[in-house]
Parts: C-alpha cells; structure tokens; sequence
C-alpha cells in the first residue's frame, strides 16, 4: 500500500510461479482499495484466465473504458478521444503505444486535477495467462509512467520468457518488480502470511468443528500451525490445500500424517508430498472396498 501511495515509480511487477500468493495478495488489494476506499482507489481491474478469456488486443480499451466508469471526467475525454478518432478501438495489439497515447495518456492529462487527488490504481491480473505481445507490454511499461505520475499500474503473473524480457528492457525508474518466490528475499513475509493464514483457518476449525477445545488443545501443544507453516515451502496452494485436508475431517490421525511430513527442499517435493500424503489418507480411512476401486480406476486413468 505504500508503494501505490508514495511511490514515484508507475509499474509494479508482481511476479511468482503457481501458488505463491499472487492470487491471494489480489484480492486482498481489491478489497482494500474497494471497500475501504480514500485516497488510494481502483479505478480499473482485468483479469485474464486461459480457456475463458485470454485476448489483449482490447485491454488498452478496456482500462479507458473502466476509468470512464470509475470518474466522469475521464469518461468524456475518453470520449471526445473516440469522437476524433473513431478507428482507434479499432488498431491491433501492435499498434498499442499509439492506442495507449490516444486512449489513456492523453485524456488523462486533461483531467489536470487528477495530479492532485491522489493515486489511481490498475491492476491486471493473470497476464501470463494472455496472448500479450512485445508490442503491449512495451506501451503498458512506458505509458505508465512520469507523463502520468498520478497513475499506478500493477500486474500479477508468473515470469514467463516475454514478460520477463520486457521487463529487463524496460526503463527501472519507471517499472519494479516484486517477486514472490520462496527463493527470494521475500520468503520471510510470505512465510508470515502462510503462518497467518493456516492459523485463521484453524481458528475457524476450532470454533465450528470442535467447540470442547480438545482438538485445539492437541494442536497448540504441538506447534501445529508453525510446524505446518514451515512445510509449505512458500506456496499458498499447499496452505490452502492442506487446510481444505483437515477442515472437511478434521482429526488427529490427519493431523499426524501431516506432520509426518519431513519439511521439504522445493516447492514441488512439497506439493507431491501433501498430495500423496491426503490422498494414502483418504484411502485408508475408507470402508467400503467399492469406492477404493473407484478410486484406484479414476487415478489409473490419469
């Protein structure tokens, strides 16, 4: 919050492989600047996904079409810019330096009292997930920028080759990158928040599933939620994964076979380990013969 606040930088890269928390730290932005508002404030949000949506041709139209909505201002000179230019929705992703310039840059610049009212957040989510081309990246990390102090840019992706290089050319006193990686120098505030969260989950166990305070008991005698949260490598799927394990039975045989589990040295043991770990529990705590063959059939197909 307080780079959006007083950074002098437009672009943050938020970059991580899959379960890392770019999701989770997502949301908790869109939440902040959402419900609590003031002086930091979304004013346009996308997020691309793969199979449902995953075309950036129309982006630079949609983030001009979300701060029309988000103020007036900037919607009717969206709008006089259209009126002059009526084929500019129409250009292809490779001319998205002269879309950004007429779409954005400039109708921005005329609302002349949006430099003094604060910082006005974009966030794009899943970009790696897109057909983004050199051509777009290179008019979202030049256009943001001192021409537009007033604007702040923020995407969420893994470091995929072609984001990743334009990244690299980009100018650095523009664009920055937050890496969230448990390889990194991050790692100690990601295990923090892993640590956070399996201990809200648990919480939420305690009080719905076991009001007599003896399954929460056994877990603080035993360090549950540090001794979880140092398990999980840095990744917010095992986190979330493992306590989806425990929430929908919770009991001390899962919670044993869990801490059975030897901390691992990367992300994907730990994953593998987790996911084993359930599924030999699962299977062991079913009687009826029928639904194990099921079981065996379903996974010897995949």
């Amino acid at each position: 919050m307080g780079w959006i606040a007083e950074c002098s930088q437009g672009v943050l890269w938020c970059s991580g492989l899959a379960g890392t928390g770019k999701s989770s730290l997502v949301g908790t932005l869109h939440e902040y600047l959402t419900v609590n508002g003031g002086r930091n404030r979304l004013g346009a949000f996308v997020r691309y996904d793969r199979t449902e949506y995953n075309q950036t041709s129309r982006l630079i139209a949609s983030i001009a079409y979300s701060l029309g909505m988000f103020d007036p201002r900037i919607g009717n000179t969206v709008a006089l810019a259209m009126q002059r230019n009526r084929s500019v929705t129409g250009l292809s992703a490779s001319s998205a330096l002269q879309q950004f310039d007429l779409l954005l840059r400039r109708p921005l610049e005329a609302v002349s009292d949006l430099a003094t009212e604060g910082p006005i957040v974009v966030t794009i989510d899943g970009l790696d997930e897109s057909d983004v081309i050199k051509a777009m990246l290179d008019s979202l990390f030049q256009g943001f920028g001192p021409r537009l102090p007033f604007m702040r840019l923020l995407v969420f992706s893994r470091p995929i080759e072609n984001i990743l290089q334009s990244f690299r050319l980009a100018d650095q006193t523009v664009v920055s990158r937050l890496a969230l990686d448990s390889s990194t120098e991050q790692s100690e505030y990601v295990r923090r928040d892993i640590k956070y969260f399996i201990g809200a989950k648990f919480d939420e166990i305690y009080e719905v599933q076991f009001p007599d305070t003896t399954f929460k008991n056994i877990c603080e005698e035993r360090h549950v939620v540090e001794e979880l949260a140092s398990r999980a490598s840095g990744l917010f799927v095992w986190a979330a994964t493992m306590c989806k394990f425990i929430s929908n039975w919770p009991s001390v045989k899962r919670l044993d076979a869990l801490l059975d589990i030897s901390i691992p040295k990367d992300a994907i043991k730990s994953l593998t380990d987790l996911y084993r770990t359930a599924l030999d529990t699962i299977v062991s705590e079913l009687e009826s013969d029928d639904v194990k063959e099921c079981i065996l059939r379903v996974l010897g197909a995949v």
